[in-house]
């Protein structure tokens, strides 16, 4: 009927969401209130009851069932006028009910973001009172943000929705109390359960703050929940270890299946600091960890031009013209932080709500480079992609690679005789099997590869080699580096911030392999020995600050030769908050190689002899494509790639 034409987010939505949403006219309302009738017998009101009860667990005329409750038997209180009345059944409503009813179908929970004005609380407090009525003696968490908020969604949302519900339906309130960390709702009602015998159950509603302490935050854990409702959880200090410690409330313990349902999310404000952001987009990569389906609700939903006949339909077309002309009047203002404020609170895309304020780890022009060029890398096709996985294995001095899809080595180009490599090494605190293995964020070893200079059309100044490894012996790790650096033929630097300079430097030296560990130069006051090099360096805030403002001058030239999309995920996402190993180590490798990359290039005017081979290069629409890369017989640039020498006096 037109809807998914008209809608770019419809567009490429499942099959089983489209064919709900095409089966209503845009034209009409989605759903017209009609008054509960009055029952003439008793017989009357318990077939009418039964009937709605049933469309309340399956649905009706394409509604889902948790949607025909809300349009059915909602009440929210007008957020302007305070007044009660029944809720318009959106367009923006029947896309998120259908989206919950897929995840829960599918047995996984579902994470929300979104603008304002979608009415999450709302539809909190409803479907809270829907499990009541249809789960009689189910269990229900609810938190948010902070207290204050979260006494407002049990009080505005919840409770008037509760008291309003027709008095044959509302369940008999049992207990009812407020304090200052929990609002606490028990109602009674009866069921029939599976032998046929009426019983009655007791449902309970916890509105918990969870948000002031470690120990709030795990309030939920240790028991059994139906629905888990979690709001404003951008804003949640401790949003990680929330889910983390109550996800299993909505596991059964016999299957390990979602038989519970937690619902999360909410709007990313202007106000969250960049690391704030950082923090919660860790959240959201990491949602299968919750089994979390991500619904990104775009701005527009529910934009009207006026409110004449508002039938619940989205205005897509003003609102589209609304947004730009409220993006171009600030512009035209120059006020890129009202620009960057006004998109956090009226996302287009998800990209709107992870923009990061000024100020940031690199600096602004850099900062946009570098996100520039992570979209345009991950948007290559894999197979197109100039990347090899696998594992490094060494004999003596040599050392073999073999490919693997399950492989730790990330490999753009093999070494190449005559060019010259750096290693840059950032070590781990401890192995796997002595800690927590689950903890994803913990430090690991990470080792990138500089390649140098080989010619005016190779590949130049850029990573090529990557690897990072959370190892379940240290030695095996070790092992993989002495592999990277006979195989490379390279220099080995190491942060060793993390205290693992000195196993590696033992282990390079039992192995006989010093000769492939940059030397530093010890020193005492001024003076510096020249006889006694360390091998390895502890990282401090002005060793890093200067780390950073060599990133800055290296990205600006060449962030488009890094093709190694790990790597430049950490470079793009960067903060001083969260645990980056790879961008550590590029930055360990750029600082010692950075002499040789800053070195100026001198032409020669001579012929130069060469041959042509096939490789993958980017095309002038970003795209890949085959070509042909010249390999000089000589070097036709006076640039030498000569050896640092193994003493490296700092500045």
């Amino acid at each position: 009927m037109g809807l998914i034409k008209n809608n770019q987010y419809f567009k490429s939505l499942p099959k089983d969401v489209a064919d709900v949403l095409e089966k209503f006219d845009p034209k009409k309302p989605i759903f017209q209130f009609t008054p509960i009738p009055t029952f003439r017998t008793s017989l009357e009101k318990e077939k009418y009851w039964a009937t709605e009860f049933e469309r309340w667990n399956v649905g009706h005329n394409g509604l889902p069932a948790t949607l025909y409750f809300m349009a059915t038997q909602g009440m929210l209180k007008n957020r302007i006028t305070g007044g009660l009345e029944r809720p318009v059944c959106r367009d923006v409503d029947l896309y998120l009910h259908t989206r919950l009813e897929l995840a829960k179908k599918q047995k996984r929970s579902a994470g929300i973001l979104k603008g304002r004005g979608v009415g999450l609380s709302t539809l909190f407090g409803i479907l809270a009172n829907h499990t009541m009525l249809t789960k009689p003696g189910s269990n229900i968490n609810m938190t948010s943000k902070d207290q204050p908020t979260l006494a407002k969604i049990f009080s505005d949302k919840l409770i008037v929705c509760y008291e309003n519900l027709h008095k044959d339906i509302r369940p008999e309130e049992k207990n009812r109390n407020e304090t200052k960390q929990t609002s606490y709702l028990a109602v009674k009602s009866e069921y029939v359960n599976q032998f046929g015998e009426t019983k009655e159950g007791v449902s309970t509603i916890f509105a918990r703050e969870t948000s002031d302490s470690d120990k709030s935050a795990s309030s939920f854990s240790g028991s059994g929940a139906a629905l888990g409702l979690y709001d404003e959880l951008p804003l949640h200090r401790r949003k990680n270890k929330l889910l983390n410690s109550s996800i299993e409330c909505y596991r059964n313990p016999r299957t390990k299946e979602l038989d519970g349902f937690l619902i999360w999310g909410g709007t990313v404000e202007d106000t969250l600091t960049n690391d704030d952001l950082m923090e919660f987009k860790k959240t959201v990569e990491k949602s299968d960890t919750w089994k979390s389906d991500i619904i990104f609700l775009d701005c527009l939903w529910g934009f009207q031009k006026t409110n004449t006949d508002y039938t619940g339909w989205t205005d897509w077309e003003n609102g589209q013209i609304w947004y730009e002309k409220e993006i171009e009047s600030m512009i035209s203002k120059s006020d890129d932080e009202a620009i960057r404020s006004f998109k956090k609170n009226n996302p287009r895309s998800v990209n709107d709500i992870f923009e990061l304020a000024q100020g940031g780890y690199w600096e602004d022009d850099v900062a946009s480079i570098a996100k520039q060029h992570y979209d345009e890398l991950i948007a290559v096709p894999e197979a197109k992609m100039p990347l090899v996985t696998g594992n490094l294995f060494r004999n003596g001095r040599k050392s073999t690679f073999m490919p693997s899809a399950k492989g730790f080595c990330e490999v753009i180009e093999q070494p190449k005789a005559g060019v010259k490599y750096f290693i840059g090494v950032d070590g781990a605190a401890s192995q796997e099997n002595t800690t927590n293995s689950s903890d994803k964020d913990r430090s690991k070893v990470s080792a990138t590869v500089m390649k140098i200079y080989e010619s005016p059309e190779g590949l130049n100044f850029a990573p090529v080699c990557q690897y990072t490894e959370l190892p379940k012996q240290m030695e095996k790790c070790y092992e993989v580096l002495t592999a990277l650096a006979t195989w490379y033929n390279a220099k080995v630097h190491i942060e060793s911030n993390q205290g693992q300079a000195t196993g590696i430097v033992t282990y390079f030296i039992n192995q006989n392999l010093e000769d492939y560990l940059f030397a530093l130069q010890a020193e005492v006051g001024t003076h510096i020995l020249k006889k006694k090099a360390i091998y390895g360096q502890y990282r401090t805030d002005q060793i890093l600050s200067k780390q950073i403002d060599l990133g800055n001058i290296y990205l600006r030239k060449h962030c488009k030769d890094i093709f190694i999309p790990s790597l430049m995920y950490e470079i793009a996402f960067a903060n001083h908050t969260d645990n980056f190993d790879r961008l550590s180590s590029f930055l360990t490798v750029l600082a010692i190689a950075w002499p040789l990359i800053n070195k100026p290039i001198q032409k020669e005017n001579k012929i130069q002899q060469f041959i042509e081979h096939p490789v993958m290069v980017r095309n002038q629409d970003g795209s890949w494509g085959w070509g042909m890369k010249r390999q000089y017989l000589v070097n036709p640039h006076e640039h030498t790639n000569n050896l640092l020498p193994d003493t490296y006096s700092r500045q």
